[in-house]
């Protein structure tokens, strides 16, 4: 009884390798590609932050969703790369937690109220 090797999914593999190339690719796009698109000669540094988020946020939910959908195909069809494809799904979904944070961190920064020096006293 020979054995058929089964085939790898593709969709499993896309989504494990996007999902941990996650931080390799952004700092590369926000840092060194946008100001070149946009010209920008001094770069600021509250556009390169939100940047960096959005592009991380959207670039792991590609993952999770490639992830997902090679999960799902590996169990259907019964190929090999379900065990990639699961690494995929919870690297995103940390990668997707983080993106959270940042933008819960970005936000209450935003909001927080200058810390004024009490009022010292004066001597005569």
């Amino acid at each position: 009884m020979t054995e058929e090797k089964k085939n790898l999914n593709g969709r499993s593999l896309a989504g494990f390798i996007l999902s941990i190339s996650v931080p390799l690719i952004t700092p590369v796009l926000c840092l060194i590609i946008i100001p070149i698109i946009l010209r920008i000669n001094s770069v600021q540094i509250d556009a390169i932050n939100t940047a960096y988020i959005i592009i991380r946020f959207a670039i792991s939910i590609t993952a999770l969703l490639t992830s997902i959908s090679g999960y799902k195909i590996t169990r259907n069809e019964n190929l090999r790369g379900h065990k990639l494809a699961v690494a995929g799904i919870v690297i995103s979904g940390l990668q997707l937690i983080l993106c959270i944070l940042l933008l819960l961190g970005g936000i209450f920064n935003g909001l927080s109220l200058p810390i004024e020096s009490p009022p010292q006293a004066t001597t005569t």
